[in-house]
C-alpha cells in the first residue's frame, strides 16, 4: 500500500469540516497553557500567535471559514483597537515593554477571535 493511499480514505463530513481549525486552535491552545503553567509572559504566547496568525492566513487563502456578520466584524475591530491603545501607551508608560507585550497579548485575543468558524 502507497503512503499516499491512506489519504484518500480519510473522509471528513462535509458539516464537521468548518469546525477542524476552531478545534485545532482550542487544541493548541490548551496544550501551550498547559506546558507554560498559564505563564503571561511574551515568550511563552508568541508561538500561539505566529501560529494562530498562520491558521488564520491559510484558512482564508483557501476559502475557508464562513463571512463573519457585522457583530462580530465590530467586536473584531473592538479587539483590534484595544491593542493599538495597549501599544501607543508604550510612548508615556514606565514600562514600555509590559506595554508592548499587553499589546501583543491583545493581539492574540484579536487573532484568536479571527479564526474561521
Amino acid at each position: 500500500m502507497k503512503a499516499t493511499a491512506i489519504w484518500h480514505e480519510i473522509r471528513i463530513p462535509a458539516r464537521a469540516a468548518p469546525v477542524l481549525p476552531t478545534l485545532a486552535v482550542g487544541g493548541c491552545v490548551w496544550a501551550l497553557a498547559w506546558w507554560q503553567r498559564g505563564s503571561i509572559a511574551g515568550t511563552d504566547w508568541l508561538p500561539a500567535l505566529i501560529g494562530l496568525a498562520l491558521l488564520v492566513a491559510v484558512v482564508l487563502a483557501f476559502g475557508g471559514g464562513l463571512k463573519p456578520g457585522r457583530v462580530a466584524l465590530v467586536a473584531l475591530g473592538g479587539l483590534l483597537a484595544s491593542a493599538a491603545w495597549a501599544g501607543a501607551s508604550a510612548t508615556w508608560s514606565p514600562a514600555p515593554a509590559l506595554a508592548r507585550d499587553e499589546a501583543a497579548l491583545r493581539c492574540l485575543y484579536a487573532t484568536a477571535f479571527a479564526v474561521p468558524r
